[in-house]
């Protein structure tokens, strides 16, 4: 295992690295704008290789946004194997595959800005 300190917002980051078959997308969609949740979804077909897998964590805080995070997975192109919420909690996870087309990665695209957990989501 290798571990790179770096912008995890920006695809540079991710040189070397990509395609992966393991993504993790943990502590993320939890502090960026949903704008931002959207466009990273739709471009982590070009950070997996064939058939890899995304896991990913979101609290359900109202406004809940994990069922619109479910349903950009699937128009992205990935099939959903898992979500969980553990009663009583409001922290959910979910694993999704990639199904569809492989996007070619692009090196210096901008993914998301970190906007803190209480800012507007």
């Amino acid at each position: 295992m290798e571990v790179l300190e770096a912008d995890a917002g920006n695809t540079d980051a991710y040189v070397g690295c990509v395609p992966a078959d393991i993504v993790l997308a943990c502590g993320v969609f939890g502090n960026i704008s949903n704008d931002d949740i959207h466009g990273t979804v739709v471009a982590l077909p070009s950070l997996c290789a064939p058939g890899g897998a995304v896991i990913w964590t979101r609290h359900r805080e109202e406004p809940d946004v994990t069922p619109q995070v479910r349903i950009w997975f699937g128009s992205a192109g990935f099939a959903e194997e898992a979500f969980g919420s553990p009663e009583g909690t409001l922290m959910a996870v979910g694993a999704h595959r990639l199904i569809g087309e492989v996007l070619p990665f692009q090196a210096g695209r901008h993914l998301f800005s970190f906007v803190g957990r209480l800012s507007q989501r």
